[in-house]
């Protein structure tokens, strides 16, 4: 027993002397310069407009006006499941409301965070007890060229600029916090404050996004590989520690069971099966590994499709399969090399294995492990380095960084700069993707939300051609065949998607419009009639069944159906009027709204 309180104290006064030799410049400038770079590559991401689940989890989402219903998360939205995610994005709100700018402040003010406590991580680790004696002196530096190239990588604009995705930067730094503060108490060798941090950090993050689920896991790793050098001491010698971190699994169990996302992930999907997704998962790994060497073709939404051949899986599935089980193998044996890929694989494992998700392939879910790639890359070029002569390893590795630095930066910049329409980001999309249906349709909504109605339809039509059973396709080419006069094409798109959802309401109404227009009035009727089976209390199609009513000379009909609507809308203006105008015997309505 004295003995390890010996080797604590040892431990402990080593980095307490690490800190005390860190000149003053040292310990602010290094924060700075991180942020500084951080704020150049993203200086124009403030223009970034609203995009696709933007507007549904934030601009339509009523939960985030107020920090008490922000828990309260319908299942199936955005943010089920996720409090501190949604407190996040209502604290927000109660700051800059709707206003964009402010929302693209909060991201990148977490973002900088995250990147600085990158840097402590890996810092702190390089003068664990394993790797002091190489690395020390270096710390410092390579852990200021690690966070700098990490947070101006291109790779991370999806996570910074995206707005809703500030739940994979948030958990990201949640993650991170909680590796720095657990690798504190690793060096101070006993229960501390840094032990309650850590688990507190932990906590945090299980209620920020699912992927934390795998923090005590890299902690641990961490903990037997540069401190403790066997898992078991590692768990006996910082047991409360461990304790408090799996104790955060129940409260994700919870989260999750009270904010389910069945319709987004999980083994009953109908879009993808478990071996599908676990047969292209290789192939989206290796994807993810070009980009985070070669980064110049970032898409949005990839649209990735389920590998279904031997040919499409089988290279990637071996390749990456041989890279797993050389990693587990040095795992297994303790080998400090099986870090990073370890943790690379274990913080993607819940978006990368076998548990189906609707999108194959998203690029913010390499926020985190980009940084044990970056990390390798870093200690890589140090060790190639150290062998050239000491007097040029110096100039030759600053010129090597900051250049590196430097055009990561410029590209995230440029990158940044095709969020700030949604128009040209989501053409840019279907330009790198043109057989992504969803990308098709969200832009041909933005030409249609422009009034631009023709560029639209060809739009609609191949996402239609691409997924001929997406009701909501279909729905969406009807409107734009109506904008633009051709009513009879529009009919057939609200047939088709009717047969797919006939318990839709907008579907029935908007056919009923088309029908009313083409002056097809009893079929009009019938799809009013439909419409309000499936939502009796919607005082807009009985406000158009009433004038259908009126132009096939049903008068006592029509006066019920306008009497209805003032009991669901009173005052509405228009039923009141058209009232007016039955008791006076007079005229009848002019035509229906569109859809």
């Amino acid at each position: 027993m004295p003995r390890s309180r010996s080797a604590s104290t040892k431990t402990s006064l080593a980095a307490s002397a690490a800190r005390s030799d860190l000149p003053a410049w040292r310990r602010i400038g290094g924060p700075l310069a991180i942020c500084l770079v951080g704020v150049l590559a993203y200086s124009n991401c403030f223009q970034g407009a609203y995009i696709y689940d933007d507007f549904h989890a934030i601009q339509q989402n009523s939960y985030i006006r107020s920090l008490r219903t922000a828990f309260g998360a319908p299942p199936q939205s955005s943010l089920a499941g996720r409090p501190i995610t949604a407190a996040s994005f209502a604290l927000t709100y109660s700051l800059f409301e709707y206003d964009g700018r402010g929302y693209h402040a909060v991201n990148l003010v977490i973002h900088l965070l995250a990147a600085l406590a990158l840097f402590g991580v890996v810092r702190r680790s390089l003068q664990s007890p394993v790797l002091r004696d190489r690395f020390a002196g270096s710390a410092w530096t390579l852990a200021l060229a690690t966070a700098g190239l990490w947070v101006v990588h291109p790779l991370q604009t999806q996570a910074v600029t995206y707005i809703i995705q500030r739940s994979e930067s948030l958990v990201g730094l949640f993650y991170l916090v909680t590796l720095y503060c657990s690798i504190r108490s690793m060096h101070a060798g006993r229960f501390s404050g840094w032990t309650v941090c850590a688990v507190v950090a932990c906590a945090m993050g299980m209620g920020t996004k699912e992927v934390m689920a795998t923090a005590p896991v890299t902690t641990l790793l961490v903990d037997a590989l540069l401190f403790a050098r066997s898992y078991r001491v590692a768990l006996l010698k910082r047991w409360s520690l461990y304790l408090g971190l799996a104790a955060c699994w129940f409260l994700l169990i919870a989260l999750m069971a009270t904010g389910p996302r069945s319709e987004s992930v999980g083994f009953g999907l109908n879009e993808v099966s478990a071996l599908g997704y676990f047969r292209s998962q290789p192939g989206v790994l290796l994807h993810y590994l070009m980009l985070a060497i070669w980064p110049r073709t970032l898409v949005l939404d990839y649209g990735w499709l389920v590998a279904s051949s031997p040919v499409e899986y089988m290279v990637p599935l071996l390749i990456v399969s041989a890279g797993g089980l050389m990693t587990a193998w040095g795992v297994f044996r303790r080998k400090l090399w099986s870090l990073l890929p370890a943790s690379f694989f274990i913080v993607l494992a819940p978006t990368s294995s076998f548990v189906p998700i609707n999108d194959l392939c998203f690029e913010h879910r390499m926020y985190l492990p980009l940084a044990a790639i970056i990390l390798a890359a870093v200690l890589a070029m140090f060790l190639l380095l150290s062998r050239l002569p000491f007097t040029a390893q110096r100039p030759i590795s600053v010129a090597a960084c900051l250049l590196a630095i430097a055009a990561l930066a410029s590209r995230t910049h440029a990158r940044n700069a095709d969020y700030h329409d949604a128009l040209h980001l989501w053409s840019v999309t279907v330009q790198q993707r043109p057989d992504n249906a969803r990308a098709r349709s969200a832009l041909a909504t933005e030409y249609l939300n422009r009034d631009r109605f023709a560029e639209s339809v060809p739009h609609y039509e191949r996402a239609v051609e691409l997924e001929p059973r997406n009701w909501r396709y279909l729905e969406n080419l009807g409107r734009a065949y109506y904008k633009v006069k051709r009513h009879q094409e529009s009919v057939t798109a609200y047939q088709k998607a009717i047969e797919l959802a006939p318990w839709q309401y907008t579907l029935h109404f908007n056919l009923g419009v088309c029908f009313f227009d083409m002056k097809r009035y009893e079929e009009a009727v019938q799809s009013y009639v439909r419409a309000l089976r499936c939502d009796p209390k919607a005082y807009q199609a009985h406000f158009n069944l009433a004038n259908t009513f009126q132009m096939i000379g049903r008068p006592r009909e029509a006066e019920a159906a306008y009497r209805r609507v003032l009991e669901l809308k009173p005052g509405f203006e228009k039923a009141v009027a058209a009232l007016e105008r039955l008791k006076q015997r007079g005229g009848s309505q002019a035509g229906a709204p569109g859809p």
